[in-house]
């Protein structure tokens, strides 16, 4: 469940498969570069860039990540192979010591300070602090999928063979509810203490109006998996699900119908962050801005857009900002809108055929740092003479970084101008230059 209402998320990196996840962790990287890398280039010429509206920006975090929960724009806390807090939007991601080592499926954070994660063998985590986790007695042997909480006090936990546990004390104590399925419930979404809805196997889709006293099942029109749910009231919601499968109800599931998604794709989560913009990913990623009559594709490769293996939760808090997950090193993605700056440091004077530094810093609002720079040399009049490129990887926002390069160019003055492109392709609004003397 990928949500705009403060606090509550869910993840299902155990998304319908028997034991582990059913998605295979993808594995290609990309080439990182440190604060100190200096990049050699003879002569690099650039195709022109271009400068995107929007799209994703790669986060740095130190494992998998398969669910995340974000309560407003800058605090958020993402679970799988370990646990994260974030504090800055996910510019960095602080590790959090966990309280058993395993592989969490979910997370569902209120408040800064305030979250729960879920696992196997009926596992439920908190952390009242925002520093230390505590276990929880949920009552369940069954793995526990995914989670969600409206409060600090009411939360519901849902997973295997039909099972969904509640509180209404923050987790003090766990009540295990009656669904009347046995089908594995792979994502739950409370709207408030009342209405809410858990999906899983075989199109299941059940719904309570009474905060789980009883569960209702309603005819969800398919038999595929269904992976997500997200409700932005009592009456209006979505489920998503295996080979593309994206549903749409306006009064409250007592009708689902079809909708088309544009891909055959499995979708493994959706969220809306106002009534018009909403994302959903799977092995693909798009994007809606006119309330899901239509969906356009996130681009899958190539600089200035994703990596794609599998997406397998969100988080939404508002039209602007959205964070995915994939089940990998670096697997948190942000909705970036913002373009980075740019420095020039120092003047550059160069023998002819010697090697030349250009010493830069660059600074990105949403990554925490760039995913390409270039450096031209002009003319002083502004006439482009030769430009070079470093790879597309790392650059860390504020660090003193530099490009090198063998001056070839004809004895005189010229200038270096350097420009910048994020990981979602928005270009810096202005360059910045230093001189580029040839001796």
């Amino acid at each position: 469940m990928a949500t705009t209402r403060t606090g509550t998320h869910v993840g299902h990196g155990d998304a319908g498969g028997d034991g582990g996840g059913s998605c295979p962790r993808p594995g290609r990287m990309m080439t990182r570069l440190t604060a100190a890398a200096v990049v050699a280039l003879v002569g690099l010429l650039l195709v022109p860039q271009v400068c995107l509206a929007a799209g994703f920006s790669r986060q740095r975090i130190s494992a998998g990540a398969s669910a995340i929960s974000f309560v407003d724009a800058n605090h958020g806390y993402a679970a799988g192979e370990g646990i994260w807090k974030t504090i800055d939007g996910g510019r960095s991601w602080r590790p959090m010591a966990p309280p058993l080592t395993m592989d969490y499926k979910g997370v569902s954070a209120v408040t800064a300070t305030a979250a729960w994660v879920c696992g196997d063998d009926g596992f439920i985590g908190h952390t009242s602090n925002g520093m230390t986790w505590q276990s929880q007695v949920s009552g369940t042997v069954q793995a526990l999928i995914a989670i969600d909480f409206v409060s600090a006090t009411n939360g519901w936990a849902c997973g295997r063979g039909g099972t969904i546990v509640a509180t209404t004390d923050g987790g003090a104590s766990w009540v295990t509810q009656t669904t009347g399925v046995t089908t594995n419930l792979i994502a739950v979404d409370f709207v408030d203490s009342i209405h809410g809805w858990a999906v899983g196997d075989s199109g299941e889709i059940i719904a309570t109006v009474n905060g789980g006293v009883t569960w209702t099942v309603q005819a969800s029109g398919t038999a595929s998996d269904l992976y997500d749910v997200w409700f932005s009231d009592p009456s209006s919601g979505w489920a998503c699900g295996e080979a593309g499968v994206l549903l749409r109800t306006q009064n409250g599931g007592a009708t689902w119908r079809k909708t088309d998604s544009r891909t055959t794709d499995d979708i493994y989560t959706i969220g809306f962050g106002s009534s018009l913009i909403g994302w959903m990913g799977g092995w693909s990623a798009a994007r809606t801005a006119d309330g899901g009559a239509s969906w356009a594709a996130v681009p899958e490769s190539g600089p200035g857009s994703l990596d794609w293996g599998a997406v397998f939760e969100s988080s939404v808090v508002d039209a602007r900002h959205c964070w995915l997950t994939q089940n990998r090193e670096d697997g948190v993605y942000a909705w970036d809108t913002s373009r980075p700056t740019v420095k020039a440091l120092k003047n550059v004077s160069v023998k002819r055929g010697k090697l030349a530094a250009c010493w830069f810093r660059v600074n990105d609002t949403t990554a925490g740092y760039c995913g390409r720079v270039r450096v031209v040399v002009k003319s002083l009049r502004g006439r482009k003479i030769a430009a070079f490129n470093g790879p597309f990887g790392y650059y860390v926002t504020n660090a003193r970084q530099r490009i090198t390069f063998r001056a070839k160019l004809g004895k005189g003055k010229y200038k270096w101008v350097l420009s910048a492109t994020d990981w979602a392709g928005n270009v810096q609004k202005k360059t910045s230059w230093k001189y580029f003397t040839v001796k």
